[in-house]
């Protein structure tokens, strides 16, 4: 019987240290989380006939990486910009881009694997239309009081990324839609990707979200666009307008997070352990038996 218990304290010691050894060799070294961000408040790309193509913006640009944490705040006081396709001010296309303060920030809070960033355009109002002699037609006019993009990451539960748009007194209009006046107000938090617009060329979406890099337990990212018109072959002054206007972009991403669901080889170390404790346990119930 005491060569029988002895025998059982030895199995029992080999459990122990199976599992040591087991956890040693299946768990790699652990990667160190790393969180990203980054936010503009207005980019516009626009290109007349395929051959002139000019851009404005971003003016105020927040952005910030890495593995401790970070803050990178930016302000602008607002723009008056004018985009000419064209000869300026003579004859052509031109974007009119109006706003007050601009604002970004991008910020982590490592190690509480906690990540976002933000953009926001104030007293927005974008105008697009015709110039002949110095006279400008606007025929598609887009306001807005304030303009909110939010990108959020973090790692409750696995990694996980979120988007959100804030739209306040969103309102467009203008001769390029028969006159058509839309009301933003159902639009002050507007679902993910939604389409305010699309024909003849114009597509408006109200709180684009994109994912961005790779996806999984300990991965995640995301893209928000508060506001982006795009122009794919939009009729206007007797061309064809291509290109994008996006108001309020952020984004962050979240990579190697550290989550409380066990992986793979941790769950192969714990059942080996567990089976040899259990054989220990049935030996000694032979043994008093």
């Amino acid at each position: 019987m005491i060569a029988v218990t002895r025998k059982s304290r030895t199995v029992a010691k080999l459990a122990l240290a199976v599992t040591l050894l087991c956890g040693v060799a299946a768990a790699p070294a652990r990667a160190v989380t790393a969180i990203s961000g980054s936010a503009f408040d207005v980019k516009v790309n626009l290109q007349l006939l395929g051959l002139l193509g000019v851009g404005i913006g971003p003016f105020s640009q927040s952005s910030g990486s890495g593995t401790a944490a970070f803050t990178d705040n930016d302000s602008f006081a607002g723009v008056s910009e004018r985009l000419n396709l064209g000869v300026a001010n003579i004859v052509g296309v031109q974007q009119r881009v109006d706003t007050g303060l601009l604002l970004t920030s991008a910020s982590s809070s490592l190690p509480l694997q906690v990540g976002s960033a933000r953009a926001t355009v104030n007293d927005l109002s974008l105008r697009l239309g015709t110039v002949f002699l110095g006279n400008f037609t606007s025929l598609l006019s887009i306001t807005s009081g304030e303009v909110i993009s939010t990108s959020r990451v973090g790692a409750n539960g696995g990694a996980n990324a979120s988007g959100f748009t804030s739209i306040a007194g969103l309102t467009i209009s203008g001769a390029a839609l028969g006159g058509l006046v839309i009301n933003g107000a159902a639009f002050v938090n507007p679902d993910p990707n939604t389409v305010l617009l699309d024909v003849l060329g114009l597509r408006i979406i109200l709180n684009e979200q994109t994912p961005i890099g790779t996806q999984s337990a300990s991965s995640a990212g995301i893209s928000t666009n508060a506001i982006r018109l795009i122009f794919d072959g939009f009729s206007i002054g007797g061309g064809l307008l291509s290109g994008d206007v996006i108001i309020a972009h952020s984004e962050a991403q979240i990579n190697d997070a550290i989550t409380s669901v066990p992986e793979p080889a941790t769950w192969a170390q714990m059942i080996l352990g567990f089976g040899l404790i259990g054989l220990v346990a049935r030996r000694r119930k032979a043994v008093t038996a």
